[in-house]
């Protein structure tokens, strides 16, 4: 259909479940003993702020909280990472894993270090930066930091990382360390699109990578990141498509770009995209590594969650045959619309074939408008059937199991 210049943003979805037992609270934490004259190396901090953050694991399994806290000089990141402890084990996250991914001297007795914590491998994890000072060798963290001055994206002194793909803009303590390893996370997830669909994808794209969403909501004027799910936005039309984010990796912003192959060539005063329901569906069924619709991590926090599972949920909640509009798309509920969005994606995609689905997505995007007359002229075209009755299939296949 016909729109002007249109950013596509996602909107994370929290599957929120029973919380699992009570709080406990020790008063006293016990860390190794150390000397005010000690003096660290680089692999020495880096050692120790590990013991710390592994206290950290058995205190989250005990939910011993002030233990946490007390490892914090201020109050305000303590109670931050404690809060968000808690959601996680709210979304039943019991086998919490942190890492430090990189370690930088800063100054003297202070080293800024990058922690990753993750449980399922299949979950993209999440990640906080924070300035560790010593006395001696015990290390208790002084507060959070980016590592970003700037106030937009434009004048911000990135640090820059180039894949063959992605040039991808982030903090000095981002994409340093073993996070690296993703850029060829993301050139494989590429390498998978082009491949199944058969498509000639954009050659580069610029990839701006924030630590949190505050952030990148104040850089982008609250173009993205204006709410604390909206995690990321793309647009595809700047020279080169530029991707904006808070996570990493993220495997749902950069199909976005890749969309460009299966819409028809701009006019000079419009794009020619698909509805949102399907672009949006498309980025989520996508949302892996491997580009495989079986493997979206669209619905996972810190655990893998099947894109399928929440779409049960999403279902009971809101009617599919209503967002097929972008303006129905809008008002609902961001975490139904994009999870019933990427199940339906994902139904035509294993069912009929990549191929078939890129031919459907450039039919639909070619139609005048979004009404169910556009549609059915692109899966009448493509997949012999009306959208009612795709729809109609894709729910009782869903549902064959029950849907909440």
């Amino acid at each position: 259909m016909s729109h002007g210049v249109r950013l596509l943003c996602v909107f994370s979805l929290a599957l929120w479940v029973a919380a699992c037992g009570g709080t406990t609270v020790s008063p006293q934490v016990e860390l190794p003993s150390s000397s005010p004259g000690d003096t660290l190396t680089l692999a020495a901090a880096t050692h120790q702020i590990t013991l710390l953050v592994h206290f950290w694991e058995r205190a989250y399994a005990g939910s011993r909280w002030r233990d946490v806290e007390n490892t914090f000089t201020g109050t305000s990141d303590g109670v931050s990472l404690v809060s968000q402890m808690i959601r996680w084990q709210r979304e039943r996250i019991h086998q919490l894993q942190i890492v430090p991914t990189f370690v930088q001297h800063q100054s003297a007795n202070q080293y800024v270090a990058t922690l990753r914590f993750a449980d399922d491998p299949r979950a993209v994890p999440a990640y906080r930066i924070y300035v560790f000072g010593f006395h001696g060798t015990q290390p208790r963290v002084l507060g959070s930091t980016t590592g970003l001055k700037g106030s937009n994206f434009d004048n911000v002194r990135w640090s820059i990382t180039r894949s063959a793909h992605f040039v991808v803009f982030h903090s000095p303590y981002e994409v340093q360390g073993a996070d690296r390893q993703y850029l060829a996370d993301l050139e494989y997830e590429r390498t998978q699109v082009e491949h199944e669909f058969g498509v000639k994808l954009p050659a580069q794209a610029s990839y701006h990578l924030y630590p949190n969403t505050t952030l990148m909501a104040r850089l982008t004027g609250n173009t993205c990141g204006s709410s604390s799910d909206n995690v990321g936005c793309t647009d595809p039309y700047t020279r080169p498509p530029s991707i904006q984010t808070s996570l990493w990796p993220t495997y749902h912003e950069p199909i976005h770009v890749y969309q460009l192959a299966f819409e028809p060539p701009p006019t000079r005063s419009a794009v020619l995209v698909a509805p949102l329901f399907i672009a949006e569906g498309m980025a989520v069924a996508l949302e892996d590594r491997q580009a495989d619709p079986r493997l979206s991590d669209y619905c996972s926090t810190l655990i893998y969650i099947p894109l399928d599972d929440c779409a049960r949920i999403s279902v009971g909640q809101t009617r599919p045959i209503d967002l097929l509009t972008d303006r129905g798309f809008k008002r609902s509920d961001p975490g139904n619309a994009y999870a019933l969005g990427g199940s339906f994606v994902k139904y035509l995609m294993l069912k009929y074939g990549y191929r078939p689905f890129a031919k459907f997505y450039y039919k639909l995007a070619a139609q005048p408008s979004d009404t169910l007359e556009d549609y059915n002229a692109a899966t009448y075209g493509i997949y012999h059937l009306s959208t009612p009755q795709l729809v109609q299939a894709w729910q009782h296949q869903l549902c064959a199991s029950g849907c909440s």
